[in-house]
């Protein structure tokens, strides 16, 4: 696949080649500003592609930069909003420890990331799109997500952008596309 995007007069992504192929795992790497985001809003569907590449990564999911919660809503109420099996909800919210019942707003930065990361994971998806999602996770956090996407994200697409180098490693990453 071929990425192009311009945003006005600055050109973001300039006839970037991709392959992607389902089932692999891929870490967008290079520094701020280069296009990783901007391509994986492309992927999304959120932007478009300037040129006439044909994008089949089929059903995707995204973990964002910014959290994007209901802060209204609890954890479990925020969960419901794309899985509407209850139990399956209750059983990843305790896998991440995760309170159930509490208002998102009331939780700290870590706490919020990891209901974001678990929204993800519960959306029924084929492709994974990951931006910077281990943000403001400590380290036994950070282990404990990577040890529950490596299990459960057997046989799927994940495409993650990531500034820690430890990601490559913990996720088993099958392919570093450098920008």
């Amino acid at each position: 696949m071929i990425f192009t995007k311009h945003f006005g007069t600055k050109v973001v992504l300039d006839r970037k080649n991709i392959e992607i192929k389902r089932g692999k795992k891929y870490l967008l790497w290079g520094k701020s500003g280069i296009g990783k985001t901007t391509l994986i809003r492309i992927l999304a569907g959120l932007e478009s592609n300037e040129e006439d590449s044909i994008i089949d990564v089929g059903r995707v999911s995204v973990v964002f930069q910014e959290d994007r919660l209901l802060n209204s809503f609890t954890a479990e109420e925020n969960l419901l909003t794309v899985c509407s099996d209850k139990n399956k909800v209750r059983e990843y919210l305790k896998a991440f420890d995760i309170p159930r019942g509490q208002r998102v707003r009331e939780f700290s930065g870590g706490m919020k990331r990891r209901v974001a990361i678990l929204r993800a994971l519960l959306y029924e998806h084929d492709t994974l799109l990951m931006d910077e999602p281990f943000t403001g996770l400590d380290d036994e956090t950070y282990k404990s997500v990577i040890s529950f996407i490596n299990e459960r994200e057997k046989g799927k697409t994940i495409i993650i952008v990531s500034h820690e180098e430890r990601v490559n490693k913990d996720l088993l990453i099958d392919e570093v596309i450098e920008f």
